[in-house]
């Protein structure tokens, strides 16, 4: 199991530096989205889903919860 985690930590640490290079405008252009393409929408239900700790369906709650403040910063560190 160690050396499933270690191989493993390269990349967890590779995605985490690529959320803390989303910009505020990035999620702002995601966000002003009417009708997002099914793999924006697909992940962005994922990763707020995971978040909030029950499904997140609707796009417009989608919309809302990305549009917090601190919406980055409760990725980066969950």
């Amino acid at each position: 199991m160690e050396g499933d985690l270690a191989k493993a930590e390269p990349a967890l640490i590779d995605a985490r530096e690529s959320v803390r290079s989303i910009k505020r405008n990035h999620l702002t252009e995601l966000t002003s989205l009417a009708r997002p393409p099914n793999v924006i929408r697909l992940t962005m239900e994922a990763v707020i889903s995971m978040l909030e700790g029950k499904r997140v369906t609707e796009w417009r709650d989608i919309r809302k919860i990305a549009s917090r403040g601190d919406f980055i910063k409760a990725v980066i560190q969950f």
